[in-house]
């Protein structure tokens, strides 16, 4: 049997020769996240399907205008321009995919920050009718905390994004990988934490939830796993840059 392993081409080429004669079995890693890919998807599109169609059918009121944008804006674009630079679909790595990444980039902040000011402004409309003891903080769960952070640190890889077009240093393509996947990370576990609010429990029953949470649980992994290695090449990287 022989083994060859092509990293940067992605394939893991398999030769069970010996056993089988003149029979060759090709194990190609990019077929098989090919399949990952498809499942990231699924996982990214599925929790957004959901809250849209409820979202829709309670005609944009109250909470269900910011659930919509913020889970439209802040979980399924920026899932999705995630997965257009790390993941080896067909249009990464081409000017189309670069095209539809910050595309998608100014998608996720201009549709996340109408999410977030929607939400903002209904709790500014809620607090007026209670005196201030009684007045609830806008910033007071997990959920919000998360998406804060997650929103800021999207800021923060557009600005490494627009600063790549001029300068394209290998430290500044690292911070913007970080950012754009530690946001990432800190926005679905927004997401997560939002399937435990009175919204909900009000929408979904709990198989619902629990469905929606694991959904979402997936997608982290299968569109971030990628970027992990990503990150940790360009390290490695800089590293031997500065070595030498």
């Amino acid at each position: 049997m022989s083994f060859n392993h092509n990293t940067s081409a992605g394939n893991i080429f398999v030769d069970l020769s010996g056993p089988f004669t003149n029979i060759h079995f090709i194990l190609r890693v990019g077929f098989l996240r090919t399949i990952i890919d498809v499942l990231a998807l699924i996982c990214t599109l599925l929790p957004t399907a959901v809250v849209a169609w409820t979202c829709l059918r309670l005609e944009l009121r109250r909470t269900a205008y910011h659930a919509l944008y913020s889970t439209l804006g802040l979980f399924s674009f920026v899932g999705g321009a995630q997965m257009l630079t790390c993941h080896y679909c067909w249009v990464a790595g081409s000017r189309l995919g670069n095209s539809l990444h910050v595309v998608l980039g100014v998608l996720a902040l201009w549709v996340g920050i109408l999410g977030i000011y929607a939400k903002s402004a209904i709790k500014r409309r809620e607090n007026k009718q209670h005196d201030i003891a009684e007045q609830e903080r806008h910033i007071s769960s997990k959920h919000s905390w998360c998406g804060l952070l997650g929103y800021l640190l999207l800021l923060a890889c557009a600005i490494t994004g627009v600063i790549l077009i001029f300068v394209g240093a290998l430290a500044v393509h690292l911070f913007h990988r970080i950012f754009g996947f530690s946001g990432f990370v800190f926005l679905a576990s927004s997401q997560w934490f939002s399937y435990n609010t009175a919204f909900a429990r009000r929408q979904w029953d709990r198989r619902w939830i629990i469905g929606l949470q694991l959904a979402t649980l997936g997608a982290v992994f299968l569109v971030g796993y990628d970027e992990v290695f990503h990150i940790s090449y360009d390290i490695v990287n800089i590293f031997k840059q500065r070595r030498l």
